[in-house]
């Protein structure tokens, strides 16, 4: 999948706000999508900041090479909105590379989850950069 595909898809979703409002699980697999880079990111973080029922997330970026630090700093950005969220699962095995400073955008946002009872993170198979 492409950024601007992925781009397509969150327009068509966000059309759909009040539908997706009322959503509580959301479960995406982007394995091996390796033109996903920041705009996706930004895109879902739209998604996100949208979801404000959402309790359960599941985002699967396994060997997605192109991911850079702004796309983190973008998912953590839209993660912080998602306050009811419970439980998380971040797949990110077999990054190319992940930088401290791409993990400090992402944190950015996990910190913000107050009500989060359960993560799971996968970090198999990175070269910290």
């Amino acid at each position: 999948m492409s950024d601007k595909a992925f781009g397509e898809l969150s327009k068509g979703l966000l059309k759909n706000e009040q539908q997706i409002l009322a959503w509580k699980n959301l479960d995406l697999s982007f394995m091996q999508c390796l033109n996903l880079k920041e705009e996706a990111f930004y895109d879902l973080s739209q998604i996100l900041k949208a979801l404000n029922s959402l309790q359960k997330l599941s985002l699967n970026f396994g060997m997605c090479t192109e991911i850079n630090e702004k796309g983190f700093e973008n998912l953590g950005e839209g993660l912080k909105y998602v306050k009811p969220l419970e439980q998380i699962n971040l797949c990110l095995s077999s990054l190319s590379t992940l930088s401290t400073k791409a993990l400090q955008g992402l944190a950015h946002g996990l910190k913000e989850l107050v009500s989060l009872k359960k993560m799971v993170l996968n970090f198999a198979s990175i070269e910290q950069k």
